[in-house]
């Protein structure tokens, strides 16, 4: 079974014991903004209460993974 959770700066696919998070914004080359950080606590906090997730596997969209700090904001 797929379980799908979207965020405004990741994707989130659950298959089993594995969860795939993926940094979603490849137009800022996936820097990370205090929102983008706001999510993946949120992500983690819950991967922290969930028995069934084995794995956890980070990933970026596009070209790169993440490029850091989103200076511009």
């Amino acid at each position: 079974m797929t379980v799908d959770m979207q965020y405004d700066n990741l994707k989130v696919e659950k298959d089993g014991h594995v969860a795939i998070v993926t940094f979603n914004r490849p137009h800022k080359a996936n820097a990370l903004d205090h929102a983008h950080l706001v999510d993946i606590e949120t992500v983690a906090l819950s991967f922290r209460d969930d028995v069934d997730t084995r794995v956890v596997i980070f990933t970026g969209e596009g070209k790169h993974f993440s490029s850091g700090a989103d200076l511009d904001g």
